[in-house]
C-alpha cells in the first residue's frame, strides 16, 4: 500500500472504497475499492477533500482483477456472445441471439480447477433468449498473478470449438404424438400438447399437428409415420407413462429404428416427453 498525491494516482488502484457525501442528497461510496483512477477523477477526487490517497503498490507480474476477468471472458467466448461491463472482477457473457449454449464442459472444469479463477454457467444445451447473462467470470483477489491468467488462457486455446458459444436454433417442422388410452378414448383432457405447441412456437418451428394414440405400439408407429410423411423434421411423443424401459413409447421408437436418449418427465401434467433419434 502506497500513499501518493491524488495528482499522481492516474491509472493507480484504490485500496478501499471512498466515500463522497453531499448533504441532503447522498452518503455513499464514489470510488469502490479496486477502482483505476482517470484524469477525469482527479477534480472529484479534490473536491472530496482527498489530497492525497491510498493505492496499491503495483508489483511486477500482478495485474489488476477487472483486467483478468476480462482476459478470461474473451478467452472463453465464442460466436453469440457479448460483454457486460467490468465490474469488482466480474464479467458477465450475455446471449447476442436465441439459441442453445454449447458450452465445454472439460473446459469448464478446468478453468475452474484454477486457484482463483471463477467460470460460472447454465446448463449445457440450453435454450436462451437474446440479452439473457449465461455465463460469468470472475477473479477472486484484487490482484492476481498474471502467470494464471496465461495458464486460463492457455487451456481455452487447447479446444478446437470455444468453451462458451451460443447456436442459432434451426426452424423445424414439428409433429405431436400423444399417447395413452385415457386420453385417446377422451377420458381426460390432454394438458401437456398445449404446452409443446407454445414451446415449439418459442423456439422459432412449426407445428404441423397433433395426433393421439392408444397404448398399442403398432399405433405409436403408425401416428409418427404420418408426421414423417407429412413432412415433419421432428415428432415430440408425450403421454402419461412410468419410468419403466420396457414402456411401449421408447419400445415404438426403437421398433422404427430410433434410439432413446433421454426421458423428460414435467411434474405439472404427469406426462413425458421422449426424445428419439434415427438410427
Amino acid at each position: 500500500m502506497q500513499k501518493i498525491k491524488v495528482q499522481d494516482a492516474i491509472g493507480s488502484v484504490l485500496m478501499h472504497d471512498l466515500t463522497q457525501i453531499i448533504p441532503g442528497k447522498t452518503k455513499d461510496a464514489r470510488f469502490r475499492k479496486g477502482h483505476v483512477i482517470k484524469e477525469e477523477d482527479i477534480p472529484t477526487l479534490l473536491s472530496m477533500g482527498k489530497e492525497h490517497i491510498f493505492v496499491w503498490d503495483q508489483t511486477p507480474g500482478l495485474i489488476h482483477e477487472d483486467e483478468a476477468a476480462e482476459r478470461l471472458a474473451k478467452a472463453v467466448a465464442g460466436p453469440g456472445l457479448s460483454f457486460s461491463e467490468t465490474k469488482e472482477g466480474k464479467v458477465n457473457l450475455i446471449a447476442e441471439e436465441d439459441g442453445l449454449i454449447y458450452a465445454s464442459e472439460e473446459g469448464i472444469y478446468a478453468l475452474n480447477s484454477l486457484e482463483y479463477i471463477i467460470l460460472a454457467t447454465l446448463h449445457n444445451h440450453r435454450p436462451v433468449k437474446k440479452g439473457q447473462k449465461i455465463a460469468g467470470t470472475r477473479v477472486v483477489p484484487l490482484m492476481i498473478d498474471e502467470n494464471v491468467v496465461i495458464e486460463a488462457e492457455g487451456i481455452a486455446r487447447r479446444f478446437e470449438e470455444p468453451i462458451l458459444q451460443i447456436r442459432p436454433l434451426q426452424s423445424k417442422k414439428v409433429g405431436v404424438v400423444t399417447t395413452g388410452s385415457e386420453v385417446y378414448h377422451g377420458r381426460i383432457q390432454d394438458k401437456f400438447g398445449p404446452v409443446l405447441q407454445r414451446k415449439v412456437a418459442e423456439w422459432g418451428s412449426v407445428l404441423l399437428g397433433q395426433t393421439f394414440a392408444d397404448d398399442d405400439v403398432e399405433m405409436i408407429q403408425e401416428r409418427i409415420r404420418e408426421h414423417i410423411e407429412q413432412g415433419a423434421e421432428m415428432v415430440l411423443v408425450t403421454g402419461g407413462m412410468s419410468v419403466d424401459p420396457d414402456d411401449l413409447t421408447p419400445t415404438a421408437i426403437k421398433g422404427l429404428g430410433g434410439r432413446v436418449d433421454h426421458l423428460w418427465h414435467s411434474c405439472s401434467s404427469r406426462s413425458h416427453a421422449v426424445a428419439g433419434l434415427p438410427g
